[in-house]
């Protein structure tokens, strides 16, 4: 889906209406679509897969100003895997990955407390009901991307790296999640913290390999999931 379809700013823009870009079916044969086209797709896609999928509707927050947005209609998916909820917000991570240039799964299957960050829901009660409480295929628990300390983060950069550096890769694309508790341990912003932490790795193996030129590219966070996203390059 982040790879195939495009978000339809240009519907939101002018406050148009194209009835194709609210439906399942408009997205498959345009490839664009807003939200509500998006969640649609990926409960019909998903449902086909066998995947119990929940059309879900209601706002983003515009964290600039603290405040629900009427203008913020928004929908995404609540999906059921071995018997417990996620939300699924696939439209948030189109726009990421096509603004970014990078794949986002920053909001790949949230627990309810994630996804009440920066979204509010129509029927609050009844999504709250259904328990989505568990990480355990959420993308970055999934794949062992969450880190809940720096050491932990500084162990699998370095694994990352050397990895990519012992195949020959010309880059590498690392995207992880921060606990909640990292956020608040510091008091300079999280994101710097990792950022000096990807340079120290970055010294360190430069040290090591004097002949590769190591580099990255178009580093990415989001302040409200914890996520950072970035782009190493090295040059043999």
């Amino acid at each position: 889906m982040i790879n195939s379809i495009k978000f339809d700013h240009k519907e939101i823009e002018t406050k148009g209406f194209e009835s194709g870009n609210h439906q399942a079916i408009g997205a498959l044969y345009t490839g664009k679509s807003v939200c509500e086209g998006i969640a649609r797709l990926t409960q019909l896609l998903l449902q086909i897969c066998g995947v119990q999928a929940i059309y879900c509707g209601g706002q983003t927050l515009d964290n600039d100003k603290d405040d629900i947005q009427e203008s913020n209609g928004h929908a995404w998916n609540v999906v059921c895997i071995n018997g417990k909820y996620y939300h699924l917000d696939v439209s948030h991570d189109v726009c990421l990955t096509k603004e970014k240039n990078q794949k986002s799964y920053c909001y790949f299957n949230l627990t309810y407390e994630d996804i009440i960050k920066d979204h509010k829901l129509d029927y609050d009660f009844h999504f709250h009901r259904l328990s989505c409480d568990s990480v355990q295929h959420n993308y970055f628990h999934y794949n062992k991307l969450f880190f809940s300390s720096m050491n932990e983060l500084k162990i699998e950069l370095d694994k990352n790296i050397r990895s990519a550096i012992d195949q020959k890769n010309v880059g590498k694309y690392f995207q992880f999640k921060v606990s909640d508790a990292i956020k608040k341990e510091f008091e300079i912003p999280w994101y710097q913290i990792c950022l000096s932490t990807i340079y120290e790795e970055i010294d360190m193996l430069e040290a090591e390999h004097p002949s590769i030129g190591f580099g990255f590219e178009a580093p990415y966070y989001n302040d409200v999931q914890g996520v950072f996203s970035i782009n190493f390059t090295f040059a043999y």
